[in-house]
């Protein structure tokens, strides 16, 4: 994803909006649960490392990352 908004040059406040609108299925129904939750207008204003983050713990956990660290 960085490289995309290197390429297309989007600044850091369009990089959350474009990032949740290449979502899909369960990570989509989850972002829209978080939107309705936070407000729409508080979820694009965070940086993406934030969102990077809660995908990352919420479709990779720990636990996961760590048995395929181990396996390899």
């Amino acid at each position: 994803m960085e490289s995309v908004f290197q390429i297309s040059n989007y600044t850091v406040a369009c990089q959350v909006k474009f990032a949740s609108y290449t979502l899909q299925g369960s990570a989509l129904t989850w972002w829209n649960s978080h939107i309705r939750a936070v407000r729409q207008d508080v979820s694009y204003a965070m940086p993406w490392a934030t969102l990077k983050r809660m995908i990352i713990d919420k479709y990779f956990p720990r636990g996961e990352i760590q048995k395929l660290e181990s396996e390899y």
